[in-house]
């Protein structure tokens, strides 16, 4: 299951987050980390906090964008300490670890998203997300260092992980989640489509392409379904033409 979940840092600036990052993970069983646009790596603070973890820092997957990161995921979960304009179905740690455990038994592909040290996940990084979640913390200070979240998100991770294994859980099959670089492609073509046939304004599309960006993540949509809404797409486009 473990082999199945990924954990993603957007535009890191500190090496010794990635480093402790790298414990962290390595202390409750993952091995698989995503860096998006690093701002100092690699860097020997990164390997001294990471206290032996090397392995993951070795094989760490450094990309450039946040959509290379997340193009094969076919869940995301956001982290954020913020609410937003748009709301997004929202997880505790231990249900987003529960979440991301019965999904990846079926061999999905789970990524846990963390954002820039300074600001967090933007909010078009959030659209992306099939759930967020949020550390409850003291409302005195609720601001937590990068790597500590991790910690906890991991932590949670692998006691899911722990009691599934302990339990005997039968395997929960699901059907194939869309990736999310076919929702992507999904969403440029309704966009397309919509500024077609006048559905649209494109110089006014901040508010519909977030609501559509929301829908299609509640209706976790299935590689099936993605090709069926493109084919009705293309006809609509075919028609109005």
């Amino acid at each position: 299951m473990l082999n199945h979940i990924r954990i993603i840092l957007c535009q890191p600036t500190h090496p010794g987050n990635i480093g402790a990052t790298a414990r962290a993970m390595k202390n409750m069983g993952l091995s698989r980390l995503t860096l998006v646009a690093p701002e100092n790596y690699p860097h020997a603070e990164a390997t001294s906090r990471a206290s032996g973890a090397d392995d993951i820092l070795a094989n760490a997957k450094v990309v450039n964008t946040f959509e290379e990161a997340i193009s094969d995921c076919q869940w995301l979960l956001g982290t954020s300490a913020r609410s937003r304009e748009f709301p997004w179905p929202q997880l505790t740690p231990k249900e987003a670890a529960d979440k991301a455990i019965s999904l990846s038994a079926s061999g999905q592909e789970v990524g846990f998203i963390f954002g820039q040290e300074r600001a967090g996940l933007t909010n078009e990084q959030l659209q992306r997300c099939d759930f967020h979640l949020c550390i409850p913390t003291h409302p005195g200070y609720s601001s937590l260092n990068l790597a500590a979240a991790v910690q906890v998100i991991t932590y949670e991770i692998y006691q899911s992980f722990l009691a599934n294994n302990e339990m005997e859980l039968p395997v929960t099959q699901f059907a194939e989640k869309a990736t999310m670089e076919e929702v992507t492609g999904l969403l440029a073509h309704f966009e397309t489509t919509a500024i077609q046939v006048g559905f649209m304004d494109p110089h006014h599309r901040k508010k519909l392409m977030p609501r559509l960006k929301r829908l299609f993540s509640k209706a976790q949509l299935e590689q099936d379904e993605i090709n069926i809404l493109r084919g009705f797409l293309k006809q609509v486009t075919r028609i109005q033409s």
